[in-house]
């Protein structure tokens, strides 16, 4: 038999890639060397979100009694908790097993490898498809002088399967994963420590964002080492770690540490000949998800940074609907960054650090938002980027608790090439996080009602 589509790897983009191929009424094969749903469902972002949920939630409660609303003693009983994440996990990969089901996408448990253009070896057994996309992820990094060993230096899924909270935890790297499991954990208990090679948390996103990540780290008892690398590890019981911070030296004593210093893409059994990549080994595909091989396409991780699962699922749509004769094509102007972490931060099309000097900024800030101060906190804000001239929204960042929730207007936003008018036009209902959208376009444009406007 030959296929019309064969996917490697039945992660975000790939199983979304199937359901929509086999939607299309074409004859799909879906391979998976692991479980449905990849490393995101079953490891990483469903997972995470359900331990960083619980952990939002316990914080939740020593404000509560702080406000009046007793509750008494909260046992936290981590195993209890892990059980009930793989509950979640297990839901849902059912639910995309279904669906697949439902439109006669035929899946393999299996490793494969590309044999040529159009064939695919798994277990030792060949299958034939007229077009192929590769979905294959990415893996995290290791350091030269520090490796995951699966005990005391941890990866993101290792940390998802303790069954108790570290008393004391390192966190080497602070991007996206490293500081949501870091937030959620010091939520917990954990004495929290995070070491950054560069100059900010959330390297390349808005620094002024990334600073009240930051101050509520350090508020809450953790240290946050910026400019600063891990100079050696020595394991004796604890683990005592020798920290670099502009020729300073600091040691100190922790129990795990969390190494999320970026990833590397999945790409072992990949390499047919002509198939171009960079020079990290990252396929390079057009707007269509294209390779310069004819008939085969490439989607999520595989193809680079951001890595994001909702990104990879509109490649995975976009591959789908090309392969089926359609004019579709990934556009990149307004992928939504959202990072889980205490406070939790967006970011969707341009920075400031993004842009020329020609653009008018407007910025509200969460100290004067009603809906904010009724939740308990105060810190953040809402900032809009827009062009200077046609007042276009170019970009939109936010940092505060539940500001997750803001990335599909923030997204339509910049999308749908509104303005600062439209946006500031839109009636928001009252009292809500999103009205602090259309007060900082408002800002902008020097006509907020609920903040002065300098």
């Amino acid at each position: 038999m030959v296929y019309d589509v064969a996917i490697i790897g039945a992660g975000p983009g790939g199983y979304v890639a199937a359901i929509r191929a086999g939607q299309l009424g074409k004859k799909v094969l879906l391979i998976e060397r692991d479980k449905l749903g990849g490393v995101c469902l079953n490891y990483g972002c469903i997972p995470s979100k359900a331990i960083i949920h619980l952990a939002h939630l316990y914080k939740k409660i020593k404000w509560l009694n702080e406000v009046g609303l007793a509750i008494g003693d909260v046992k936290l009983d981590f195993k209890r908790i892990r059980d009930w994440k793989e509950q979640v996990v297990d839901r849902l990969r059912k639910g995309i097993k279904f669906l697949l089901d439902s439109y006669g996408v035929e899946q393999i448990v299996g490793k494969a490898s590309l044999r040529d253009y159009n064939k695919i070896e798994v277990e030792g057994k060949i299958f034939e498809a007229n077009n192929i996309i590769i979905a294959t992820g990415s893996s995290p990094l290791d350091l030269p002088n520090l490796k995951h060993d699966g005990r005391d230096i941890l990866d993101s899924t290792a940390m998802l399967e303790l069954t108790e909270v570290p008393q004391r935890l390192l966190v080497v790297g602070g991007g996206a994963i490293g500081l949501e499991l870091g937030c959620a954990f010091q939520n917990f208990g954990s004495e929290l420590y995070v070491v950054e090679i560069m100059d900010q948390l959330l390297p390349g996103f808005d620094k002024e964002a990334s600073e009240v990540i930051r101050r509520s780290i350090i508020k809450k008892g953790g240290k946050v080492y910026l400019s600063s690398k891990v100079l050696e590890v020595k394991k004796n019981g604890k683990l005592k770690v020798a920290i670099d911070t502009q020729g300073k030296i600091e040691e100190i004593e922790v129990d795990k540490i969390l190494l999320s210093v970026g990833r590397k893409p999945n790409n072992e059994d990949i390499n047919i000949k002509g198939l171009q990549t960079d020079k990290k080994g990252y396929i390079i595909v057009d707007e269509r998800q294209r390779t310069n091989i004819e008939n085969i396409y490439a989607i999520g991780d595989i193809t680079g940074p951001p890595f994001l699962a909702h990104r990879a699922s509109k490649q995975g749509i976009v591959a789908a609907e090309v392969i089926s004769g359609m004019k579709s094509a990934f556009d990149y102007r307004a992928i939504p960054s959202t990072f889980f972490t205490d406070p939790e931060f967006i970011s969707v099309g341009k920075s400031s650090a993004e842009v020329s000097k020609a653009v008018i900024i407007g910025k509200f800030p969460f100290l004067a938002l009603g809906r904010a101060l009724t939740q308990g906190f105060s810190e953040g804000f809402v900032k809009v980027i827009a062009d200077k001239d046609s007042k276009v929204i170019l970009g939109i960042q936010a940092v505060g608790e539940g500001v997750s929730e803001l990335n599909g207007e923030a997204s339509l936003a910049i999308e749908a090439s509104l303005t600062l008018e439209d946006l500031g036009f839109v009636m928001h209902a009252h009292p809500t996080l999103s009205e602090a959208l259309m007060e900082s376009a408002e800002n902008a444009l020097r006509k907020a009602i609920h903040i002065l406007n300098k």
